[in-house]
């Protein structure tokens, strides 16, 4: 067993050798999409949509097969569509502006 693991780390870390994504940055403080690395999955969590000097986390957003099996409460992202669940406006990379409709 200990051999096969070895085996294992082996071949992960030859992976990385040939360019592996750098995400060091991962959980660090942003204040828009731009400061994560969007191209690795990542947006930038944010409280009251970067209102009031908030700063947010970047974060890895969920995959669409995560969310297909997240509990559906409506909710209003910060670019002003509604969204099925936060799961789905994380999926687009987008923080929660208000839970239900999108007000007008």
């Amino acid at each position: 067993r200990a051999l096969a693991l070895i085996h294992l780390l082996i071949i992960i870390s030859s992976l990385c050798l040939s360019g592996c994504p750098d995400i060091s940055h991962l959980g660090s403080e942003c204040t828009d999409n731009s400061q994560c690395d969007i191209s690795w999955g990542e947006y930038c969590s944010l409280q009251d949509c970067g209102e009031h000097e908030a700063i947010g986390t970047c974060t890895i957003k969920p995959t669409q097969l995560e969310c297909s099996y997240a509990n559906s409460f409506l909710v209003c992202g910060c670019n002003g569509a509604e969204y099925p669940s936060s799961c789905w406006a994380a999926n687009d990379r987008q923080s929660i502006k208000n839970y239900g409709p999108c007000e007008e």
